[in-house]
């Protein structure tokens, strides 16, 4: 403020100095051109003004650059104080840190963060209270800097009462932090103005407590100057509250955690030994699965080459016989021991799927899809199908495996889509990050939501063999090659609305 003063006193005799001159230049000009002694006089007069206009005007610039240090320094020392300030916290935040790592008791914990605050957070007093589930009054059970006993007899409760109204109060009762800047102008603090100000104490700090998700006490701290608490002390205090909570919840659970370890590792005995069990039952189970497909594949087909042999001889007989039930007799024998092949040689390369090494190698489904719906082209080429493919990407699979996939997805498509007009068939991938979603759907009769859980069944169909051909094992495989890729397979539709089948592969790279 003086140096203001000074400055505004400056400004005032500038401009009077400025002024006499002005007034006194004319006349001095007048003399000067006269020659006479009044004008002698007057040049001194004004030569003696110049040299006061300079002085000023040089004690000026020197109190501004003065003043303009002076704030400069201030600047300066008010970023050191308060890069130090924080700098003590940091400290008190990592020595906090190394001491939840050391020690393993909460009361020894509450003591050690309250000594730390003091001496290393240079905060005249800091103390820890938990709330009594009975009276609700929180109760100091550890401090530190408490030289004259601020905190014998203090009554604070965690509830809407008067006592509960400071920032422990608050900090327990509504479970956030809250700060008193003003310890002698806060009314929050009538209950305990007058012994706070006695210790001096001039604004505090409260912060929650928890224990899971339920608080249990607060960390309060003081100090002796008001309005103290900075926002960014403030963070950093949240996060020594925040370390504490974690430290109790860490102890809390410390035995429960040794309990639950003992379990598991008793689990996993019994683990490992079912999983010896179940591999030597799954032994025995695979060497079983081999030796039926071995009987399907020759005790079953040699009766059922037998039957259409005899069938077709039968056929030849009855070829010119007028009887005509007895020749559709012969030929739905005939259809039905091929279908009976056909399904006998799907369940084979069903069982087979789950037991076929895979080939894994880089496959551009671009160039698969459009290989799968050339060949099938070639089979509707009476039909009006618009297509529609999006860019697919590569994948790394099976690519003899994924080929039936798409095979089985786009003929179905193809097939139930035979009694619309112009069939409408879309195929396309998106990209979820970790996997890849690809999806074939079509406008076809679609099907009933509520059976989609049979979809993907072995010989399960929805559709009635005389409205649509098919032996109901296509889509069992479908979901067992991308279950042995690592994804998953469902489907979307309604009756007559078309339907849209999904199935996704996680990504991977080639090794």
């Amino acid at each position: 403020m003086q140096v203001r003063q000074r400055l505004k006193i400056n400004a005032a005799v500038l401009v009077i100095t400025a002024v006499i001159i002005l007034l006194i230049l004319p006349l001095g000009l007048y003399h000067r051109n006269n020659a006479d002694e009044s004008g002698k006089i007057v040049e001194e007069i004004m030569a003696g003004a110049g040299i006061v206009f300079i002085l000023v005007i040089l004690v000026t610039v020197t109190q501004i650059n003065s003043w303009m240090m002076g704030r400069t320094i201030k600047e300066r020392k008010r970023v050191e104080d308060r890069i130090s300030r924080l700098n003590r916290l940091y400290s008190v935040l990592s020595k906090v840190n190394e001491t939840i790592v050391r020690i393993h008791d909460s009361g020894e914990l509450f003591d050690r963060v309250c000594r730390i605050a003091v001496e290393d957070g240079l905060f005249k007093m800091a103390w820890i209270g938990l709330i009594d589930p009975d009276s609700q009054i929180v109760k100091p059970i550890a401090s530190y800097g408490d030289t004259d006993g601020y905190l014998n007899g203090v009554k604070v409760y965690a509830a809407d009462v008067p006592e509960g109204k400071g920032p422990t109060g608050t900090a327990c009762f509504e479970d956030k932090h809250s700060i008193a800047g003003d310890i002698e102008n806060d009314p929050r603090m009538l209950p305990w103005r007058d012994r706070a100000l006695r210790h001096g104490l001039r604004s505090s700090a409260a912060f929650p407590i928890h224990a899971g998700s339920s608080v249990i006490g607060a960390l309060t701290v003081y100090s002796p100057e008001p309005q103290f608490f900075t926002d960014e002390e403030i963070q950093l205090l949240i996060s020594l509250a925040e370390d504490v909570s974690f430290a109790i919840d860490f102890m809390a659970n410390e035995e429960k955690r040794l309990e639950a370890e003992e379990a598991l590792r008793v689990i996993n005995e019994e683990l490992e030994q079912r999983i010896a069990i179940r591999t030597a039952d799954l032994e025995v189970a695979n060497k079983e699965l081999e030796a039926f497909s071995y009987s399907v594949s020759h005790d079953l087909r040699g009766p059922l080459r037998h039957m259409s042999g005899f069938v077709e001889m039968l056929q030849q007989r009855l070829k010119d016989h007028p009887d005509e039930k007895s020749r559709s007799y012969a030929d739905k024998i005939s259809e039905a021991s091929k279908k009976m092949g056909m399904l006998i040689d799907n369940l084979l390369n069903f069982s087979r799927l789950g037991r076929s090494q895979l080939q894994k190698r880089k496959v551009n489904l671009n160039a698969l899809v459009s290989e799968v719906i050339r060949e099938i082209q070639e089979e509707v080429k009476e039909r009006d199908i618009r297509w529609e493919i999006d860019e697919l990407p590569d994948e790394l699979g099976d690519q003899s495996l994924l080929r039936l996939v798409f095979v089985n997805l786009i003929s179905n498509a193809v097939k139930f889509t035979s009694t619309r007009p112009q069939a409408e068939i879309k195929i396309g991938c998106k990209d979820e990050g970790d996997k890849f979603t690809c999806f074939i759907s079509d406008n076809g009769v679609g099907f009933d939501m509520k059976y989609a859980d049979k979809l993907f069944g072995v010989f399960q169909r929805l559709h009635r063999q005389d409205e649509f051909e098919g032996t109901g094992i296509g889509l069992a495989n479908v979901q067992r090659i991308i279950s042995r890729h690592g994804g998953r397979v469902w489907a979307e539709g309604s009756v007559d609305q078309g339907a849209t089948f999904y199935f996704s592969l996680p990504k991977h790279r080639e090794a």
